[in-house]
């Protein structure tokens, strides 16, 4: 267990004086708020192994009940074009102009951004969910989330009391952890966003970091095409090239045209240990 002032990277082997091991039933009752770093604003718990490395992706967060914080649940386009976010607010009701509220922005721009000065960078808000303030056209280049941040009347931001969500209409795929299984395959569990891997269709390329996405196209590249659910699971060590230390993913058309910054790469778990 950890205040988010901190990442799950943060508290796995040798992050001792961030965390709060446990290993018994529910609930977990180890901190008080007296122990509340000064800018946490939710409360997180993360899987570790025996050794107290992390699982990465098995984190969750939530908001500490006596301070105000903003979570987005959904998002969809409408068809005018428009984002429509839904969210929740928690121990506040955003009021603008005048009281606290809450500043959408793409994320692009960081909470640092979005603050006093930030007008160019935010929207700010004060009505009932759901936020439909930003069209598809307005999205910048790079972008593939929206964020939402709590706000004072005077547009200073509380930190660490936000969330993000992603685009509906961005495409990505994103590795979330790699294990070994008994035959010594890598079981890849990985999430897409926007989309649903099938063949023939809009599918998933997974490839080692020796291949370049460039390479990707040409005859005898090292990438394997996915249409399925996670995990994915069709590479062995025994296919891993001497020097590849991570498995790779990036979205591909029907065509297998691969997609610009839609992809990922992950460390490899054998590579991990045998650098101890």
């Amino acid at each position: 267990f950890f205040f988010n002032t901190f990442s799950p990277e943060d508290v796995g082997i040798g992050g001792e004086a961030n965390r709060r091991s446990w290993g018994e039933g529910s609930p977990f009752t180890g901190y008080t708020r007296a122990d509340r770093p000064a800018e946490a604003a939710r409360l997180c718990v993360v899987v570790a192994n025996p050794n107290h490395s992390v699982i990465p992706g098995s984190e969750s967060c939530f908001p500490l009940p006596d301070l105000p914080s903003v979570e987005l649940t959904g998002i969809s386009l409408d068809d005018a074009g428009s984002y429509v976010v839904d969210y929740r607010p928690h121990e506040f009701e955003p009021e603008y102009p005048g009281g606290t509220h809450l500043h959408f922005y793409f994320n692009t721009y960081s909470p640092e951004d979005v603050g006093i000065g930030g007008e160019a960078n935010r929207r700010s808000y004060g009505g009932d969910s759901p936020f439909a303030d930003y069209t598809a056209a307005e999205r910048p280049e790079g972008a593939t989330g929206l964020c939402a941040i709590v706000a004072f009347p005077n547009h200073s931001v509380v930190p660490n009391s936000g969330d993000c969500i992603h685009l509906p209409d961005v495409l990505q795929v994103e590795i979330t952890s790699i294990t070994l299984d008994a035959d010594n395959r890598y079981v890849v569990e990985y999430a897409t966003y926007g989309f649903t891997s099938s063949w023939p269709g809009t599918h998933v390329h997974f490839y080692f970091d020796t291949v370049t996405v460039e390479e990707l196209r040409q005859e005898g590249s090292t990438r394997f095409s996915h249409g399925g659910a996670s995990p994915y699971s069709g590479y062995s060590t025994a296919d891993r090239p001497a020097n590849a230390t991570q498995l790779c993913a990036i979205v591909a058309t029907a065509d297998n045209e691969h997609l610009p910054d839609s992809g990922t790469c992950f460390p490899l778990p054998d590579v991990e240990a045998s650098n101890g």
